[in-house]
């Protein structure tokens, strides 16, 4: 699923068969290097456990806003948009909301996917509620246009 969701994220064309690094494999290396590199500055660091996952309301907006767009994103990304786009829902529910929210943001961006000035809105009121600085929701790449009359 990782994989699947960071080739879009960044762009790239749906290839089920193509070779890639396995994304736990790339999720540990991530942690492996940002623990390291913190070692540097804080020798007495140590990882702690993630925060809990949201769910609940929160978790049933993002899938809503999902679903909103799941046509457009399909349509933009091509062959293998609607394995994205289930990969975006299962993520929000099996594995953390804010990763699928993150994950979306990025697809949306990748693809050019334009979205109205009413879901742009929403969009930085879920960031805000999941702590985002504004520039994670859109540093400039995310496609507004007016909503519809």
């Amino acid at each position: 699923m990782i994989e699947l969701l960071w080739r879009s994220a960044i762009g790239l064309p749906y290839d089920p068969d193509g070779v890639w690094l396995d994304g736990r494999a790339w999720l540990r290396d991530i942690v492996r290097i940002s623990v390291d590199r913190i070692h540097r500055d804080e020798p007495s660091f140590s990882p702690v456990s993630p925060p809990p996952s949201v769910d609940g309301p929160l978790q049933q907006e993002i899938l809503e806003e999902i679903r909103e767009v799941t046509p457009s994103v399909e349509a933009a990304v091509g062959v293998g948009g609607a394995e994205v786009m289930a990969a975006l829902e299962q993520l929000v529910v099996e594995v953390d909301p804010d990763l699928g929210f993150r994950f979306f943001l990025r697809v949306l961006k990748a693809h050019l996917v334009p979205v109205t000035e009413s879901q742009y809105d929403r969009y930085h009121a879920l960031g805000e509620r999941l702590g985002y600085h504004e520039l994670v929701v859109d540093d400039g790449t995310l496609q507004s246009v007016p909503d519809p009359d």
